[in-house]
């Protein structure tokens, strides 16, 4: 049984960034990766098991969680008009977007 920390998982296992690993510490309950997670006694560290870890990724979680083991979708934000729209919708620029109207 060996334990690292986020940093030290996300150097053995590339295809997984530092902060993949903290959405998935942070969704945890949703996506079933509570059980790779230790939390030490006051230590503010987590830990993550390995071992349960490479269950985890077997056991393929997207059969059993759906969409709730997906992050949302990123969205794109208009300073000029402040609103905001989702990444799927088609980008139109006009000079209003750069303020020249």
């Amino acid at each position: 049984m060996s334990y690292y920390t986020v940093k030290e998982m996300s150097m053995r296992y590339p295809a997984f960034t530092e902060g993949s690993f903290r959405w998935l510490i942070f969704n945890a309950d949703k996506n079933g990766f509570d059980k790779c997670v230790f939390r030490p006694p006051s230590i503010r560290k987590v830990l993550i098991d390995e071992l349960e870890f490479l269950k985890w990724l077997k056991s393929n979680p997207e059969e059993d969680y759906g969409e709730k083991a997906h992050p949302p979708e990123p969205k794109l934000y208009n300073k000029v008009t402040n609103k905001t729209k989702v990444k799927e919708s088609p980008v139109h620029v006009t000079q209003e977007d750069f303020g020249l109207l």
